[in-house]
């Protein structure tokens, strides 16, 4: 649902998009900085990376933890560019 809204324009100086990004954020982080599921120890680069784009439209680009979901984004691609995971995975 976020995605959607970020995809509206909506961001972050309205606290109806605030507070629930910032619920996901602490809920949903992982200590490699990616995002995912309680049941997952690690980010999901396909849940990282539709995170990490919300969160840059709603406006969070200087948030350290989107930064370092981005770095996990960057350590995680192959030299070709592709993530090395099949798109029906995500």
């Amino acid at each position: 649902m976020l995605l959607i809204l970020s995809d509206l324009g909506l961001t972050k100086a309205n606290p109806r998009i605030n507070k629930p990004c910032e619920f996901w954020m602490r809920r949903f982080g992982k200590k490699d900085g990616g995002f995912g599921s309680e049941k997952w120890s690690k980010g999901h680069l396909c849940t990282v990376g539709n995170t990490a784009r919300a969160l840059v439209k709603f406006g969070y680009v200087d948030d350290k933890r989107l930064q370092f979901a981005v770095k996990l984004l960057k350590k995680k691609r192959r030299r070709d560019g592709k993530s090395g995971h099949s798109p029906s995975r995500c």
